[in-house]
């Protein structure tokens, strides 16, 4: 796939886009991950898991330093060989899919809680993935300011959870430390899987129109998504206490619901009309992702053409988690092999791009 038939992404534009990638419905329940081995601790939990993103974003910096016009799609086919590059780049594909389908899906058991009980999950995700495909259907440029729109909502619903700062107890903090070391570690991989997304780098760095700035934009998302995780984190533990978080699915959702207007009599619909924003464009990046891996797979198709077959496929996948209990299970079978596979899949490109570079294969 070439670059020169991309319009290219601004360092800005690529920051948003990590974070569209990262960060979605996921961050409502992330404080109920957290809590149950840490406890009032679980902040710290959330804080050191930037550690994953991180060293996936240090090994971008230094790949795309070598290779500044290659993704790693590319890459894995010139360095594994083709066969076993392609293997790789399936495995990979299929990470994309995965959390296409399962952030729809939860999108929309959310919305017919919250919102549109009268309307059937087909008929949601069915709009709503058509919403999906048409963003990719105009190409990574549109998807990168979706995401830079989405992510200043992202924004807002973060900041009215503010208003949980006067109505909740600093008793539900203490007491700080209360936590093994062992327990914030196993809360600490936990968190590591919410910063599943910065993998994407790897496909993006090569459409970024100054490259010079990659660093710089790989940093803020990461110090952007520590910042926020490690709030939501904290203010829930703050607002609810470690005793009822775990009483709800989406315990953020919550906190936000502390913010109250005298002009707006319910302030829910107005947060599921932002978290639609949000959560759409989270779905819109992965749905990306995988039209981009699919057309280094089928080079004769073409990007457009990839986006409407993968429609209905997303569509079929998303009706199978409607039931967010299942959706849960799904999402915690299949997130720790993903994570372990796109660390060892980075690191080995990564690897093999250092013992080349230095004359060592």
């Amino acid at each position: 796939m070439d670059v020169e038939k991309h319009n290219l992404l601004t360092p800005t534009q690529v920051t948003f886009m990590l974070t569209g990638f990262t960060m979605g419905i996921g961050i409502l329940g992330l404080p109920n991950s957290l809590v149950k081995d840490s406890y009032q601790d679980a902040w710290i939990a959330a804080l050191l898991g930037a550690a994953y993103p991180l060293y996936i974003g240090i090994l971008a910096i230094y790949v795309s330093s070598k290779y500044p016009k290659d993704t790693v799609l590319t890459l894995s086919k010139k360095l594994c060989g083709k066969f076993i590059g392609t293997i790789l780049n399936i495995i990979f594909l299929t990470f994309f899919i995965f959390h296409t389908v399962v952030t729809i899906a939860g999108f929309n058991n959310i919305v017919r809680v919250y919102a549109v009980p009268f309307l059937t999950s087909s008929k949601v995700l069915a709009i709503s993935l058509l919403a999906i495909a048409y963003t990719t259907y105009k190409g990574l440029k549109v998807v990168g300011k979706v995401s830079e729109i989405g992510s200043y909502f992202m924004l807002l619903v973060i900041l009215t959870s503010l208003a949980a700062l006067r109505k909740g107890s600093l008793q539900n903090l203490f007491p700080f430390f209360q936590a093994s070391i062992v327990d914030i570690l196993k809360s600490t991989k936990q968190s590591m899987f919410s910063y599943s997304g910065i993998e994407a780098i790897f496909l993006i760095y090569p459409f970024i129109n100054d490259s010079k700035k990659l660093k710089r934009s790989i940093l803020s998302f990461i110090g952007i998504t520590a910042l926020i995780y490690t709030y939501v984190t904290f203010i829930s533990i703050y607002y609810l206490s470690v005793d009822a978080i775990p009483k709800g699915i989406w315990s953020f959702a919550l906190v936000t619901e502390s913010f109250v207007f005298p002009v707006i009599n319910n302030f829910r619909f107005i947060f599921i009309f932002i978290w639609t924003i949000v959560a759409l464009r989270l779905s819109a990046n992965y749905y990306y992702g995988a039209v981009f891996v699919l057309n280094n797979l089928f080079q004769k198709l073409s990007e457009k053409k990839i986006t409407l077959l993968l429609y209905p496929v997303t569509v079929f996948l998303s009706l199978m988690l409607t039931n967010e209990t299942v959706r849960s299970k799904f999402i915690d079978l299949l997130i720790f092999k993903y994570t372990i596979f796109n660390a060892l899949y980075i690191s080995l490109i990564s690897l093999l791009v250092y013992l080349k570079r230095n004359g060592k294969s």
